[in-house]
């Protein structure tokens, strides 16, 4: 499988960074991108992850890579949050406070 159809499938814009990292992981995509696994959970989806997602050791991966390579996130994290100005995230957030504490007043 050649770099050019690894992006294709992937949908990544073929240039020299690009190349570098899916060549230093090559060992890994190819065998992915032809299982069965892949075939039937990962290639349907609108960027398929190049490496399978339950192999990956997250602790110390790099952020860069991960992008290329389409990695979704771990199932583990703490809390995230993302908010900007009108979008209710402040009476959202407001409400899910309150309504924690109240499930904390009645035990």
């Amino acid at each position: 499988m050649t770099v050019e159809q690894i992006c294709h499938i992937g949908k990544i814009e073929l240039n020299d960074e690009n190349t570098h990292i899916i060549k230093s992981y090559a060992e890994h995509i190819v065998p992915w991108l032809e299982s069965d696994e892949f075939r039937e959970k990962w290639a349907s989806k609108a960027y398929p992850p190049l490496i399978n997602p339950e192999k990956i050791d997250f602790e110390g991966a790099n952020a860069l890579h991960a992008w290329t390579l389409n990695i979704p996130f771990p199932k583990y994290y703490d809390f995230v949050v993302f908010g900007s100005h009108g979008v209710g995230i402040t009476t959202a957030m407001n409400g899910l406070f309150v309504a924690m504490w109240c499930c904390a007043c009645r035990t």
